[in-house]
Formats: C-alpha cells, structure tokens, sequence
C-alpha cells in the first residue's frame, strides 16, 4: 500500500506524499492492487477535503484518472510532463532529436547492450533528448501540443511551460516548478493552509 507522509511546506501548504508501490520508501509486493484506490487511500488523509492533487509523468495521469472518477475529491490539477491515459497518437509530435535518441535505444536493444540501453532510457527521460548525454536539462519530450489541446478543453486550466529543463522538472529545477505550482494555486484562488 502507498504510504502518505504529511508535512506543511515552506509556503504554508499541507503537503501530502503519495509514495507509489515500488518508488521511494514504499516497498512493493507482487499481489493485486489498483492504484488509483491506493491514491485515494493517501488523499483520505486531507479528512475529506478536496485536494490539489500534483502529479508528473505517470503520477498526472493517475491524477487525472482520480479527477475523472471522483471529483469531488479534487479541487484542482496540476499536471507535470502528464498525458491522459489513452492519449491520441497524432497529437504526439515527435522531435528530430527524440527521433535520433529512439534510434540509437533500438540500435542498444538489438545488439543486446542492456547497459547502453539503460543509459539511452536515462537520457531521454532526464537529460532530455535535445541536450547532451549526462546533463538533466532539455526538452520535455512532445508533450507541448497535448498540453494545449488539454488546456483548451479543461475549464480555467493554465499552460507553463518550463524551458531548460526535462521529464522531471523537480530534479533540475525544483525552484522553478515550485513557483510556477504556488502562482497557480494563487491566481485561482486556492488558499493556503489547512
């Protein structure tokens, strides 16, 4: 089960860690599980109010998942490199680079290279495809179309977009990300506390 730890930021937000099965502290055991009810078992630690829910990659999509299917359980989102489960292909729009970095993962693949193809994977998620190998800054990957198709079909959303920076903006630019998520909870309205 995932495990919540609560704690109030520096900015005056409770702050409620949803450690996934497998990530971060919370061990993972092979048995059935849905974690979309794991999230919600972490949220019930807000004493039913609704919350801000933030999630990046895959988190967003299971956050967007908790928005569909609850609600009520949710005052609003806040979506890092997410993309709807189901996503259309089309709206996909894939770089040169990430083409060249694809290219070279299935080169790895092929030769049966698994440490190449570890280094590959790390690269584009971190690195970005765009920078060089060994950095965490770039691009994140094809997400900037999807990103305003969503933000024009859900209602008072905000598009940031974080430049120098890859898949996971936490690693190379907390700062950053932390304000953009504090001037979004300000200008719609969303107090602080509790």
């Amino acid at each position: 089960m995932a495990v919540a730890r609560i704690a109030v930021g520096r900015c005056g937000f409770s702050t409620i860690a949803d450690d996934r099965r497998g990530f971060g502290q919370t061990r993972y055991q092979t048995e059935p599980y849905d974690a979309l009810e794991d999230l919600r078992a972490v949220t019930a630690a807000t004493g039913g109010r609704p919350a801000v829910v933030v999630g990046n990659s895959t988190g967003g999509a299971l956050a967007i998942d908790l928005a569909l299917a609850h609600p009520d359980e949710v005052l609003a989102l806040v979506l890092i490199g997410s993309l709807p489960r189901d996503a259309p292909d089309e709206m996909w729009q894939q770089s040169a680079a990430e083409t060249a970095v694809e290219a070279e993962f299935e080169a790895a693949e092929q030769r049966g290279d698994a440490e190449r193809v570890n280094e590959v994977e790390v690269r584009y998620w971190l690195d970005g495809p765009a920078q060089p190998e060994g950095r965490v800054t770039g691009g994140a990957p094809g997400l900037a179309p999807l990103a305003q198709m969503m933000a024009t079909r859900i209602p008072s959303s905000q598009v940031e977009e974080m430049t120098a920076t890859a898949h996971c903006p936490m690693l190379d630019a907390p700062d950053r990300l932390a304000h953009h998520v504090l001037a979004f909870l300000d200008s719609s309205g969303h107090n602080r506390g509790g």
